[in-house]
């Protein structure tokens, strides 16, 4: 498993994690990214490489 940590003070919620992320764990809740299926993330960092602002780090359990 996983752990999927967005700043919420860098997150602009452009949604370009979410866009990025193959196994739709991310969504845009209330303006800014939220992991809403961190049981699917298979840790291929896709949306902390895309996220313009570095508001996403994911690390193993």
């Amino acid at each position: 498993m996983f752990v999927i940590t967005v700043d919420a003070r860098r997150c602009d919620g452009c949604a370009s994690c979410v866009q990025a992320c193959p196994m739709d764990v991310l969504i845009i809740e209330a303006e800014k990214a939220s992991p809403a299926r961190p049981e699917l993330c298979m840790c291929c960092q896709l949306c902390e490489v895309d996220c313009p602002n570095q508001a996403i780090t994911v690390r193993e359990a």
